[in-house]
């Protein structure tokens, strides 16, 4: 999943999947149940009539991805060991 918003495209995802707890529905992806085939096809249409909105989906997801790399984990590691 990482790897996807590193390459500042949205998203769509499963709920069989991290996609619920780190994609914003809507802003940064969408999340589907894995045998939503008309739920997915719809998504799949609306990026088709909707480039500009995927665009800026896009580079919300991007920023997203920053919330979850190594250096912000290390950040919020730290700040936790330093408030024991």
């Amino acid at each position: 999943m990482k790897v996807t918003f590193l390459t500042v495209v949205s998203v769509i995802s499963s709920t069989h999947s991290c996609g619920p707890e780190v994609i914003r529905e809507g802003i940064d992806g969408f999340v589907l149940k894995p045998d939503d085939v008309d739920g997915l096809a719809n998504k799949i249409s609306w990026c088709a009539e909707n480039r500009s909105q995927l665009d800026e989906m896009g580079r919300a997801a991007y920023q997203r991805a920053q919330e979850f790399s190594w250096n912000a984990h290390s950040q919020r590691l730290s700040k936790l060991l330093k408030s024991l």
